[in-house]
């Protein structure tokens, strides 16, 4: 009686957001998460059911961006635990294996963690990038996993805001765009820091990831609201680590 975290899609489009996918909880993921390894389920596992439910979130994605949009996309939460590393860096590599040239972002320069899933221990990166101690073809690391490259989030800095208010954030997010079919940054959750907020301004889409039984209804609505007040339209919502329910029936072949 207690829980009052989103368990039903439906519920989270009344507010007049659209549902883009809703990924179920992965047992694989889980028993890695336990063992303090990060997995990336996308590349190791791309049997796995719950890596075809990231394919459609990519279909989706592609029939909602137009022609004339950068596909430059922002993903984030409300708060921290939701699952946004996870579903950035698995949906960058069904993207990257569509033959399209895809750059994941660490646009969490507080504690972001996706060097850790890359296995790159590189200090260079975005915050040092823009700090003006490195370029972006120095920073920019390629992977094993064909078309996709990755952009750490690099040194700690003391002003990651700051940062990312400078007009080099924006250049860069330009010529990278010249580069690359698909841009995807993974930011901190937006009621922690304004950082996602500024990102967002210059990308085409922002997605929201909810966490099932865990995220409510008021704080997607809040964090939707959070966004609009600085002038940012949420693109639509993720929910994420859905359990099989008779609401949610899991298919497998």
């Amino acid at each position: 009686m207690s829980n009052n975290g989103v368990e039903d899609a439906a519920d989270i489009e009344a507010l007049g957001l659209a549902v883009y996918a809703t990924i179920p909880r992965s047992e694989v993921q889980a028993r890695s998460d336990k063992k303090s390894q990060s997995k990336l389920l996308s590349h190791s596992d791309p049997s796995d059911f719950v890596v075809e439910y990231f394919r459609g979130l990519r279909t989706s994605l592609h029939f909602a961006m137009t022609a004339n949009d950068a596909r430059i996309i922002s993903i984030t939460g409300s708060t921290p635990g939701v699952g946004k590393s996870f579903v950035s860096s698995n949906l960058c590599v069904v993207m990257a294996n569509s033959a399209k040239r895809t750059l994941l972002i660490d646009g969490d320069m507080r504690k972001g963690c996706l060097h850790q899933v890359f296995s790159h221990a590189s200090p260079d990166g975005l915050s040092d990038i823009l700090a003006g101690t490195t370029t972006a073809d120095a920073a920019i690391k390629t992977t094993d996993i064909e078309n996709l490259s990755f952009l750490p989030r690099g040194s700690i800095p003391p002003n990651p805001t700051e940062l990312l208010m400078l007009p080099r954030f924006e250049q860069l997010l330009s010529e990278l765009a010249k580069i690359y079919d698909f841009i995807l940054i993974d930011t901190p959750p937006i009621l922690t820091v304004t950082d996602p907020a500024i990102i967002a301004r210059y990308t085409s889409a922002t997605l929201l990831v909810a966490k099932y039984r865990e995220t409510s209804l008021q704080e997607i609505d809040y964090t939707r609201n959070k966004f609009k007040q600085n002038g940012i339209q949420v693109k639509g919502v993720v929910l994420n680590g859905v359990q099989k329910s008779s609401r949610y029936p899991i298919y497998t072949y």
